[in-house]
């Protein structure tokens, strides 16, 4: 029962009818249909699942999860602890300004306003930063004051690639800060590995991609040792793969406390035609923003899909023998992200600028050459520790005989894999990504090719990675027929989103007190809820 209770709110907060099916059936594989929907409807009789007003269902489990989560924010929302000494904050400020005008820049107003904030008396603090915003040099200043004060730092996220990046970058300026995935992290604790009080630090980046059961372990773990929280992200980038949607509700209580600041300054774009439009994007203006873009020359329609994508990878191929660092992104299949590598990775063959020796892949249809880039797709053990998915490198030398690779990782250390190693790390080649690993990427030039399940979140991340040009490639089928404009029909089809919608946002079917789960309760190791009634004024939704 517990694994069906937590099955049906894995990715979603809510559940319809036949979700609910397919998740029981495929709990109770190789059991007879009538034992799994049979566990199923014993779950809706004891009403450890519960049906809401708009027709789908929820686990009650998950729906006291929800509002754990929101009180337990509030309540870390409220507390204060010892702020960091004035003079620390200014000399990290100051060393961090020395490291930025090399290249004649400085912290912007926004930075140093997050910066106080992040080093005064809240324990919890909410760094929204939309994309290019400077969250990284941030995070750097941040820590060198709460190390400099004596604080132990440590970062997180769901994905432990995203949290070495921050730590690698705070390595940087001196910061030892050890990263961990959430998931990572709480093993670490729970098994006596990593302890944490009320001197440490804990920076959550990419915290927008968190679950609700991810942001609920690390609340408590928080609230527990009186340890400070710093929370960065931005939800307009990619979407949580497990059950959210608590953001909106954290980010206003968080704002009420004055435990929020938002980074709104691209300094990423060079092109302030690239900012102007990227905010726009942002914001909800889809077709202005793709009007800017057209304007420009970046907007660029082919007669059909296979042609935007011969065009995207022929330009991305262009600026990387020009010596500029580029990406092609794309929300499509994995096995057509396949497809497109190894056209990609043909280019680069072509022109001479890969090395001969090759290197068979099994299930991918390309080989491996010295050269090429690749991405990491699961985590894999080294002599050195553990090499995380999502971390890229670039080949430099292959054994055929041996099955070796060579590799020169991002932060330049260099690797040798052997073929077990291979097998597990699961290789792909990188000159063409989705839009989540390629979130918190920074390209010279970027090339979108528009494909057929685009949704905002990820236009928006693959608009806001370039410095210099982003590029945006689409067939003519999507943007021809009906009485819209081309335009119009565009920004309809990259504007798709589906809101992240937690249970508690879903009045229960039926207004009545709701007892606690009988047996079926402790039979699934969860907590029964207390009884309580509909509170329809209270701001996180009627209550069960």
């Amino acid at each position: 029962m517990r694994e069906l209770l937590r099955g049906l709110t894995e990715f979603d907060a809510t559940f319809s009818d036949r979700q609910a099916r397919a998740v029981a059936l495929e709990q109770a594989a190789g059991a007879p249909i009538e034992q799994a929907l049979g566990a199923l409807a014993h779950a809706r009789e004891d009403r450890a699942v519960v049906r809401l007003a708009d027709g789908s269902s929820t686990t009650r489990w998950h729906r006291k999860l929800e509002r754990d989560t929101v009180t337990t924010f509030e309540t870390l929302t409220r507390e204060r602890l010892q702020a960091i000494p004035g003079r620390l904050v200014e000399q990290a400020a100051d060393t961090v300004d020395r490291r930025l005008a090399r290249h004649r820049g400085g912290l912007s107003p926004e930075q140093r306003q997050a910066l106080e904030l992040a080093c005064g008396d809240r324990q919890v603090v909410m760094i929204e930063g939309q994309a290019g915003t400077g969250k990284s040099t941030l995070l750097q200043a941040v820590a060198l004051a709460h190390q400099a004060e004596g604080r132990r730092v440590i970062v997180t996220s769901t994905a432990a690639v995203a949290a070495e990046r921050v730590s690698s970058d705070l390595a940087g300026v001196g910061v030892e800060a050890p990263a961990y995935s959430t998931a990572a992290l709480q093993h670490a604790i729970a098994t006596g590995q990593l302890s944490i009080d009320s001197r440490t630090t804990v920076i959550h980046d990419e915290a927008a991609l968190a679950s609700t059961r991810e942001q609920q372990q690390l609340l408590d773990t928080i609230q527990q040792n009186w340890a400070q929280l710093i929370i960065v992200g931005d939800p307009q980038q990619s979407k949580p793969v497990g059950a959210a949607g608590l953001w909106p509700r954290l980010e206003r209580q968080a704002g009420r406390q004055g435990s929020r600041v938002q980074l709104t300054t691209n300094l990423r774009a060079l092109d302030p035609n690239d900012r102007r439009d990227q905010a726009r994007f942002r914001d909800g203006r889809h077709q202005e923003a793709l009007c800017g873009y057209a304007d420009r020359g970046r907007l660029h329609v082919a007669n059909d899909r296979d042609a935007a994508e011969r065009a995207a990878l022929a330009a991305a191929h262009r600026d990387r023998t020009d010596g500029k660092r580029t990406l092609v992104i794309t929300q499509t299949s994995n096995e057509h992200l396949d497809e497109l590598n190894a056209q990609a990775q043909a280019l680069r063959a072509r022109d001479c600028q890969l090395g001969y020796n090759t290197l068979r892949l099994p299930g991918r249809p390309y080989q491996l050459r010295p050269g090429d880039e690749i991405q990491i797709r699961h985590t894999v053990t080294l002599r050195d520790g553990p090499l995380r998915n999502g971390s890229t490198a670039t080949i430099t030398g292959i054994d055929p005989r041996a099955g070796q690779l060579s590799m020169q990782l991002a932060d330049d250390r260099t690797i040798v894999m052997d073929r077990e190693q291979i097998r597990q790390a699961d290789l792909r080649l990188a000159y063409v990504q989705h839009p989540v690993p390629a979130q918190g990427l920074t390209t010279d030039t970027t090339h979108l090719i528009v494909a057929d399940h685009a949704t905002a979140e990820g236009t928006y991340v693959a608009l806001s990675r370039a410095r210099e040009e982003t590029h945006i490639h689409v067939g003519q089928e999507l943007l021809a027929g009906g009485e819209r404009g081309p335009i119009e029909r565009l920004a309809e089809h990259v504007g798709r989103s589906e809101p992240e919608i937690p249970s508690i946002a879903v009045p229960l079917e039926r207004e009545e007190w709701l007892h606690p789960a009988r047996e079926v309760g402790a039979e699934a190791g969860l907590e029964p809820e207390e009884e309580r009634t509909l509170d329809p004024d209270r701001d996180i939704g009627w209550e069960m």
